[in-house]
């Protein structure tokens, strides 16, 4: 029995490195618009400004997934205490997962089964925390800043009675405190599920109680963490379209990269397009500001570099550095062990 579990997670393990490597290579290989981004990459690699960005857009990629690192070891301490080492080889074994599945579900599957936890599922329910905390910047700043883009670039607005589009800031500001406010109570998800599955409460209770472990002051940390992730990769972003010679003032760029992002948690992730769609939204949102009749060409090009460069550094390298410790992940057998 033992060999047959050894038998499955290699063949696991591998078929995940083969996916994973083979979908980054599709992904980077397979876009059309690709090779002339390349081509645009080319004639930027003998800058030393193009060597400049780059180190620091790397080294922004390091503080990025350190401070996810640090992010999931704060969440893990409600579960069982996990070393800052551990933690980061964690997050890369996720990515590493995530990179070829939907909405990246993966990533919780990477992250867990790597390490040796006394109750996986915990685990997990204290990783959606962390996603939860994510995407509520995501949404609340991106919501915010979309009003300002709606006000300045859209059409839409000059249709809209004055009132009606003071509804909707308002009702936005609202919608957006709300969600802040379920994120630093996320506690209260304990009496929902109870409330919910009353029947199977007893089996599921001991685990589901893992949300009330979180105090406001641990959520608030989170929180924060997140928003310094949120800040770290726009920052990237805003570097690689001005290294590929997009033109904008600084404040237009930063607007309309935060509505993408926006935009982008909207859209559900089916990882075979994710590079595609990420370059698609890019351009239809720049190309409101630009207008699609006078945005150019070489606008387009760099926008396109950008963001696949963009998704380069960040997802395709740390997934490719997490398959170098993918031997940790363990699937359990029969799933069920994880409620433990």
């Amino acid at each position: 029995m033992a060999n047959v579990s050894k038998i499955r997670n290699i063949a696991v393990r591998l078929i995940i490195v083969l996916a994973s490597w083979g979908f980054i290579i599709k992904q980077v290989a397979g876009r059309d618009n690709l090779l002339e981004a390349w081509n645009l990459f080319l004639d930027e690699l003998g800058t030393s400004r193009f060597w400049v960005f780059l180190i620091i857009v790397l080294m922004l990629m390091i503080v990025n997934w350190l401070i996810e690192a640090l992010k999931w070891q704060k969440l893990m301490e409600s579960v069982q205490k996990v070393s800052l080492p551990d933690a980061v080889k964690a997050i890369l074994t996720g990515v590493t997962v995530s990179v070829f599945t939907p909405n990246r579900v993966g990533e919780f599957v990477g992250r867990v089964f790597s390490l040796r936890l006394i109750s996986p599922l915990r685990a997990i329910l204290a990783t959606l925390v962390g996603s939860f905390s994510q995407l509520t910047v995501t949404i609340v700043v991106g919501s915010l800043m979309s009003l300002v883009f709606i006000e300045r670039y859209s059409n839409l607005v000059y249709n809209m009675p004055e009132v009606l589009y003071s509804s909707v800031v308002v009702l936005t500001i609202c919608v957006d405190a709300g969600i802040i406010m379920l994120f630093l109570n996320v506690s209260f998800l304990t009496n929902v599920i109870r409330s919910l599955i009353p029947r199977r409460w007893r089996r599921i209770k001991s685990y589901v109680r893992v949300f009330s472990r979180f105090h406001h002051r641990t959520l608030l940390k989170i929180l924060s963490m997140s928003f310094a992730r949120y800040v770290v990769f726009t920052g990237q972003y805003m570097l690689l379209l001005s290294l590929f010679g997009l033109t904008a003032p600084w404040f237009d760029v930063l607007m309309l990269i935060v509505v993408i992002w926006f935009v982008m948690a909207a859209i559900p992730s089916f990882a075979l397009a994710e590079l595609g769609i990420r370059s698609s939204v890019a351009v239809s949102v720049f190309s409101v500001y630009y207008d699609p009749t006078v945005i150019d060409a070489r606008q387009t090009l760099a926008i396109v570099a950008g963001s696949s460069l963009l998704w380069i550094i960040n997802i395709a390298l740390p997934a490719l550095l997490g398959s170098l410790f993918i031997n940790r992940l363990r699937i359990p057998s029969p799933f069920r062990s994880i409620f433990k």
